[in-house]
């Protein structure tokens, strides 16, 4: 399986959140304002970095998602508005698909797309294949042609799980069924009968009455029939229960170990294994809170703001745990088939509009600079929680509004073009 990303720490805009809650409603806080507002708490409960610098001396400095949206680079941040909002270009972000509210839903949102893409295409019948011109030693190029048109099977796969058990263990044992469940000659067959082109896997994770609760979500591309979903269900399952009973986990049931049905959609098979991004979560964190259900790392997140002890240890064993593990992964040459350009990293999509000057960026997007604010006046912004504020002015009033709400709570700004 190829790795679809990490995590890394790297420059570029936070995208703005929505403001619907579940069901279409109002939220009582704003998803954007809350993102932004468990990004700090995440932040304060991380323990520092050792950094070795240059010289040979370790230094200790805040963790990176602490200064993710915070820390300015350069002399000024510049805010930008367009049809989709308001927001900050020039500020440190982390890239933490795991651990920021922010960073999250930016990944997710380009893994979505990128994985709909290849879902249209392979529902399509339309591959990509390299070729060489006759007597090409060195070149060659990739055409599309056209192939039988084909299906996509989401599958849930879970091990027995207990209170007591501790999150590395189940995330390492799941990883491994699913690692053995694609190996040897049976899988091969298995593969031939189903047509089976390649799969997609994201792990996700909740947390409740019976503890940590790791799972993989699988979208399986293969071709389309009753009797394909009929034999993907069986084999799978067999296969994977013989493999966590071989390792010691317990004995799965047909009914809750495994889980397979052919999508009906492209978007909801994008959203079944693309949707780690906070926002779906925290939009329906206002609801699910006191009904004792499994609650997502990102409602343990708001929960902990909020006071709650154990929701606090228990983020705080998961950020310790899973950084550094692949979200989502794929087949090996899957996504050669289906899609052109190259293969981000978390830490690239991340770094997008890193290094590049503003005024072109707004000239891609189609948004427009309306203001600057300098760097001492950002370190103030920041340090009254005002940064969100800024941006619903803008989307509000424009950015006069934003300079009259700053000098309103006694952030005199010298000049109302630059905000310095």
């Amino acid at each position: 399986m190829t790795p679809l990303g990490n995590i890394a720490s790297n420059v570029t805009p936070p995208l703005p959140g929505g403001e619907a809650g579940a069901g279409g409603g109002p939220l009582a806080e704003p998803v954007r304002r809350l993102k932004w507002r468990l990004r700090d708490h995440a932040g304060r409960m991380l323990p520092k970095q050792s950094i070795p610098g240059l010289d040979g001396v370790t230094r200790e400095r805040l963790h990176r998602v602490a200064r993710c949206g915070r820390h300015i680079l350069g002399g000024q941040v510049a805010v930008v508005a367009g049809e989709g909002g308001a927001r900050f270009l020039g500020l440190e972000t982390c890239g933490s698909v795991w651990l920021c509210p922010v960073c999250s839903s930016k990944i997710a949102e380009h893994r979505r797309a990128d994985i709909e893409t290849m879902l249209t295409a392979h529902c399509a019948g339309q591959r990509r294949r390299f070729t060489k011109a006759p007597g090409d030693t060195w070149g060659g190029a990739w055409e599309t042609y056209e192939a039988a048109p084909g299906a996509v099977y989401m599958a849930t796969f879970t091990v027995p799980h207990g209170r007591w058990d501790s999150l590395e263990r189940l995330r390492d044992d799941v990883a491994e069924c699913w690692r053995r469940v694609q190996r040897g000659a049976a899988w091969a067959r298995l593969k031939a009968r189903c047509g089976i082109v390649g799969v997609i896997r994201a792990m996700e994770l909740t947390h409740g009455a019976n503890g940590w609760h790791p799972h993989l979500h699988v979208l399986i591309l293969a071709k389309p029939g009753a009797c394909v979903e009929m034999t993907l269900r069986h084999a799978l399952y067999a296969r994977w229960a013989a493999f966590v009973g071989k390792m010691g986990l317990g004995v799965v049931s047909e009914t809750h170990g495994v889980d397979l049905y052919r999508a009906h959609s492209v978007q909801a098979a994008g959203d079944y294994v693309a949707k780690w991004g906070c926002d779906a979560e925290l939009t329906k964190w206002h609801v699910k809170k006191g009904r004792g259900k499994n609650r997502s790392p990102w409602q343990l997140l708001a929960a902990a703001a909020e006071g709650d002890v154990e929701a606090r240890i228990r983020w705080r064993e998961f950020a310790a745990v899973m950084p550094g593990t692949c979200h989502i992964t794929m087949s090996h040459g899957l996504r050669d088939l289906y899609l052109d350009g190259p293969d981000l990293s978390d830490a690239e999509i991340a770094a997008m509009e890193h290094g590049i000057d503003p005024a072109e960026i707004v000239r891609n997007t189609g948004e427009t600079i309306v203001g600057h604010i300098r760097r001492g006046v950002w370190v103030r912004v920041m340090r009254a929680g005002l940064a969100v504020d800024v941006l619903e002015a803008v989307e509000t009033g424009g950015w006069a509004a934003a300079l009259s709400m700053l000098v309103d709570r006694g952030l005199a700004l010298r000049r109302a073009s630059d905000g310095g």
